[in-house]
């Protein structure tokens, strides 16, 4: 079947206006993944055409059935096919959602990540605050920011106003994990 050209995704425009590339799935030869996140069969399999396939969710997560050449059918995650066949996952690494948004699939909206930095990027537990690695310090009465980096958990000190105390977890993420840090507070795209 006929690709068109590839454009990596910049996020300057909506992705559904992209050209799509279609390639294989690795490991099911019957079926193709598209750069914006979409499965299809590209062979007639036990009497039905080639269409697109309809995702549901598992785990809040875009999943299909897949078959392989041995009549094995197996669930797939969406974006792992996509991360195989786009970006070069591999068994030892993770798709992280740059975005956080889990039915995103397309290219641009993912990244390959080692367990390590996907779990950098989590978003935060509720606790006393609202923000990440900010909590409440009833002794003190003073909000107190913290980091766990480098097997370590490094204070980052008290604050009198919780939002001060976010803005510092954040300056020390971006210091320690770079993109994949979680920010309270990203920056503005302009």
């Amino acid at each position: 079947m006929a690709c068109e050209v590839f454009v990596p995704y910049d996020g300057s425009v909506p992705p559904d206006t992209l050209p799509e590339e279609w390639r294989g799935c690795v490991g099911f030869p019957y079926y193709q993944v598209s750069s914006r996140g979409r499965v299809r069969r590209c062979v007639t399999v036990r009497g039905r055409p080639p269409n697109v396939l309809k995702p549901w969710l598992r785990a809040g997560y875009l999943t299909v059935d897949l078959q392989r050449e041995d009549g094995q059918r197996r669930r797939e995650y969406v974006h792992r096919l996509v991360g195989m066949a786009f970006l070069g996952l591999t068994k030892n690494h993770q798709i992280d959602h740059r975005a956080h948004d889990r039915t995103n699939n397309t290219v641009g909206a993912i990244r390959v990540a080692t367990r390590a930095e996907n779990m950098r990027n989590l978003r935060s537990r509720v606790h006393s605050s609202r923000y990440k690695g900010v909590s409440w310090g009833t002794r003190q009465r003073k909000w107190f920011a913290c980091i766990h980096a480098d097997h370590r958990t490094r204070s980052l000190g008290l604050f009198d106003d919780e939002i001060a105390a976010a803005k510092a977890y954040d300056r020390a993420a971006l210091a320690a994990w770079g993109e994949f840090a979680f920010l309270n507070f990203p920056p503005v795209e302009r």
